[in-house]
């Protein structure tokens, strides 16, 4: 059953997934369910413009997390900036970016789902919560329905 969660993301991070040259998306926390796409929300372009799909989800030390994927995620800078402070965190490892037709913007998304606020971070959404199908729509009609919702 898939699952999804929806970050908030800047612009150029996402322009790189899109290009295909950002392989990692790091973030200081994520949830421990398990997720299978990732929905990618930009405040400034006020709502989803994208998604991609999740290979693995790593968590170690900020050291370990830079040896290994850094140079595949950002600069040593930002990285640096980034996770001042932190000892651990995560890397999401993402394959088949899907950069939308449209944007789904605000007003429709908290037509789907009253609740809806846009994610700090991050929002998990499982099967069940009330964002759920919307999301599984939009999949559907962007990706072409490649995972089924059973």
């Amino acid at each position: 059953m898939p699952s999804f969660l929806v970050l908030d993301i800047r612009k150029e991070p996402a322009e790189r997934i899109f290009a295909g040259t950002k392989k990692y998306e790091f973030r200081k926390v994520l949830p421990t369910t398990p997720f299978s796409v990732v929905f990618l929300y930009r405040q400034e372009e006020g709502g989803l413009i994208g998604c991609f799909h999740v290979s693995s989800v790593i968590r170690d030390t900020i050291t370990a997390l830079w040896n290994r994927f850094g140079t595949h995620a950002t600069s040593k800078a930002r990285f640096d900036e980034y996770f001042n402070g932190w000892e651990n965190g995560c890397a999401i490892e993402l394959y088949d970016p899907v950069r939308f037709l449209k944007t789904y913007n605000s007003d429709e998304l908290c037509m789907a789902a009253s609740s809806f606020v846009s994610p700090k971070s991050h929002l998990d959404v499982q099967k069940g919560h009330q964002f759920y199908n919307f999301l599984f729509s939009i999949y559907n009609a962007e990706v072409k329905g490649t995972i089924s919702s059973e």
